[in-house]
């Protein structure tokens, strides 16, 4: 069991790929919330304490850029994992220069969101280690 287990923010629409995420979080003893946009993300990071957070690069009322900006203008330290749309190298170089703790392109397989979770498990791990 890992030495944190706040829940996990997932910023996505329903897919069957969250729900390959859901499985793999939860048997690590996550719990995934999720959440559509980014005025939902800012009421949840408001008030709970999260491991880490998972978006897309694009939700229905903002970005990763938003949500970056949003947790450093909270002074939250929580690292944010992006899923950048398909063919769009710039935006996980632009997400990692903005402070996103990673960034994998979609279109993911059931495998690459698996791939997925075990990189959002190392990243928690990291955190807590030097956190």
């Amino acid at each position: 069991m890992h030495a944190s287990t706040h829940p996990i923010l997932l910023i996505c629409s329903p897919s069957k790929i969250q729900h390959v995420l859901d499985e793999m979080l939860e048997s690590k003893l996550f719990t995934p919330k999720h959440v559509w946009t980014l005025q939902d993300a800012e009421t949840i990071v408001a008030g709970t304490q999260l491991s880490l957070i998972i978006c897309a690069s694009v939700f229905i009322d903002g970005n990763y850029r938003d949500l970056l900006r949003l947790l450093a203008q909270q002074q939250k330290d929580i690292p944010v994992l992006v899923v950048s749309l398909a063919g769009r190298n710039h935006e996980c170089e632009e997400a990692m220069w903005l402070g996103a703790a990673g960034c994998v392109p979609r279109p993911l397989t059931p495998e690459e969101a698996q791939a997925l979770a075990h990189k959002a498990f190392e990243i928690i791990a990291h955190t807590n280690r030097t956190g």
